[in-house]
């Protein structure tokens, strides 16, 4: 959507929202039923395994100390919480 609003606009940008939105709705039915012959341990590793995918950019984000003023060092807490956690002293 990025791309698509730096280059055309945002007029455009909410057609694409719109066009994806509906040919969801009428794919839905088609992989409603194609759901019935795959196991739910096959759905839970394809969702464990897109969420693994999609994890590490908002931790990098909220764990980096790129900018240096942000908090004036508040944004280290949520990194010393996890090494605590990952040593077991924090529960």
């Amino acid at each position: 959507m990025w791309l698509i609003g730096k280059q055309f606009g945002l007029q455009e940008v909410f057609g694409a929202v719109i066009a994806a939105g509906a040919i969801t709705i009428a794919i839905a039915p088609l992989f409603s039923r194609l759901l019935r012959f795959f196991p739910h341990v096959v759905i839970g590793s394809l969702k464990l395994g897109a969420l693994i995918a999609a994890v590490p950019t908002p931790v990098l984000g909220a764990l980096s100390s790129a900018v240096q003023a942000y908090g004036m060092g508040r944004e280290l807490f949520p990194r010393r919480c996890l090494i605590r956690r990952a040593r077991g002293s924090l529960e």
